[in-house]
């Protein structure tokens, strides 16, 4: 996790953000890639990981977070 601050200038204000970075590897298609065992379990969890971001993202409470959601 990345965590960023910023103040501006002029007006003193502090902003501060949160990056979360992740390994997506293994998301590719289950039945592509012949994965067995804990690679396919691994796999099946990514691929949920993923199913369920793009839910948020097609959510109607996305507008709040535009820029996040990029």
């Amino acid at each position: 996790m990345i965590t960023v601050r910023g103040q501006d200038k002029a007006s003193g204000a502090v902003s501060t953000g949160t990056l979360t970075l992740c390994d997506l590897a293994g998301s590719e298609r289950v039945s592509k890639s012949e994965a067995t065992g804990q690679r396919l379990t691994e796999a099946a969890a990514i691929n949920k990981s993923l199913s369920a971001l793009g839910q948020v993202r097609a959510s109607p409470c996305s507008h709040l977070l535009p820029d996040k959601l990029q």
